[in-house]
């Protein structure tokens, strides 16, 4: 089965803030990051649960998972015929709160 992969408005947000930041530093490794970021996250359309569970998942009522790119960790969960990716943090960030997470639609 293959699933499709969103990417949720918090999601791209957290992306957006991440490259400002590396861009800041290095422009030409800001793209290569979020083009990297965007193809790995892509995969997830085949096999999502073969990552484990992220410590977020202990907070919501729903199934999150975590995958590492470079520094940052990519928070998602499968909903039916579909991966959502609902975060990415940089590893040294505190965990998320419940708050701080929503269900995907």
């Amino acid at each position: 089965m293959k699933y499709r992969v969103e990417i949720t408005a918090p999601a791209e947000s957290d992306i957006e803030e991440a490259y400002l930041w590396i861009r800041n530093n290095a422009p030409e490794a800001a793209v290569r990051w979020r083009e990297g970021l965007y193809h790995v996250a892509q995969e997830l359309e085949t096999s999502p649960r073969r990552f484990g569970l992220a410590p977020e998942d202990a907070v919501v009522d729903f199934e999150v998972r975590q995958f590492v790119y470079t520094s940052y960790r990519i928070l998602y969960t499968v909903k039916d015929d579909a991966v959502y990716i609902l975060h990415v943090r940089r590893g040294a960030r505190q965990f998320l709160t419940a708050e701080e997470i929503q269900a995907p639609p």
